[in-house]
């Protein structure tokens, strides 16, 4: 499925932001809240914002949330964001409740994830700390608990690498590449709480991390 290399090798625009997530540069037209720029473009993956169809033609798989082909993907969240790829880019179409940070991990974690197939990589669902040099990752189920145990762990010194999703990829000897995804760790209220986060905003510092706590 939709096999060979996802990235545009255009010049950066004036009204372009780049981020550098789970391995990918990403260029977005809008600016990130809390997200530091990419120094170094290189090849990105340009992700617009705007309409998508509501299908794909003769699709080689699809169930009630994805549709995929040769050449092209689309693909319904339950929250309603939509998403279509093509050999040009992502094309995500939102309403108006779709903003903030909760929306743009969404965005960018489902496109690390579809990036990542079409370019080889292995799309975990684990979440992933970093201690001595070397990561360490959770994968298991959505609730199971990947999210509070990374936090404990990252209150305990251990530095958060990635949230929800590592992309996976063989490298020299034989050893996985990860690349490093958002700095947010994305918490339901009972495990915030039992964590010692119990402010009312949405998102908090961990102490003395640069990363952010996200409550559901």
């Amino acid at each position: 499925m939709m096999s060979g290399a996802f990235a545009d090798d255009t010049a950066r625009e004036a009204t372009d932001y780049y981020y550098d997530l789970f391995g990918f540069t990403f260029a977005v037209a809008e600016k990130v809240p809390g997200l530091p720029e990419a120094q170094d473009t290189g090849r990105a993956i340009r992700v617009r914002f705007g309409r998508v169809p509501q299908a794909i033609e003769q699709p080689q798989f699809q169930d009630t949330a994805i549709q995929a082909s040769d050449t092209e993907f689309l693909f319904t969240r339950p929250d309603g964001l939509r998403l279509y790829i093509d050999a040009a880019g992502i094309v995500v179409e939102r309403g108006a409740e779709h903003n903030g940070a909760p929306f743009w991990v969404r965005v960018f974690s489902t496109c690390a994830a579809i990036a990542g197939l079409r370019n080889g990589a292995i799309a975990l669902h684990a979440s992933a700390v970093e201690s001595g040099g070397s990561g360490i990752a959770l994968a298991g189920q959505s609730g199971f608990g990947k999210s509070t145990l990374v936090a404990a762990l990252v209150q305990r010194g251990f530095a958060l690498y990635a949230d929800d999703l590592c992309l996976i990829r063989p490298a020299v000897q034989g050893l996985p590449l990860v690349g490093a995804g958002l700095r947010e760790i994305r918490l339901w209220d009972d495990a915030a709480q039992a964590l010692g986060w119990n402010g009312d905003e949405r998102a908090e510092p961990i102490r003395g991390t640069g990363a952010g706590l996200e409550r559901r």
